[in-house]
């Protein structure tokens, strides 16, 4: 288990999945890394009222810390991944899709 830090539609035009993700390393040895949690795609189910896991970005690690999607030339959208004392990741639709 570990914190979670970032909540987000998994696409900008997609409200039925979802992107979690967290991580929180700075703690003294005796507590351990809290670290268990690759960020995970997951939908919800209005009818059935449960969640789905859909998969995992194993391509994505550290503590991450925030995502928004921003809007750049032609109208296209890419999600920005901001994590703890990193550089930003930055994903297009295709990148970013779990069932690839």
């Amino acid at each position: 288990m570990a914190p979670v830090f970032v909540f987000t539609p998994l696409y900008a035009d997609d409200a039925g999945r979802f992107l979690a993700g967290g991580n929180f390393y700075n703690v003294i040895p005796f507590e351990g890394r809290y670290d268990a949690l690759q960020p995970t795609v997951f939908s919800f189910d209005k009818t059935k009222r449960a969640f789905g896991v859909k998969g995992n970005i194993p391509s994505v690690e550290g503590e991450l810390r925030d995502a928004k999607w921003i809007s750049y030339a032609g109208n296209q959208k890419v999600l920005v991944v901001a994590r703890n004392n990193n550089e930003l990741l930055f994903y297009k639709y295709p990148e970013l899709n779990p069932d690839h």
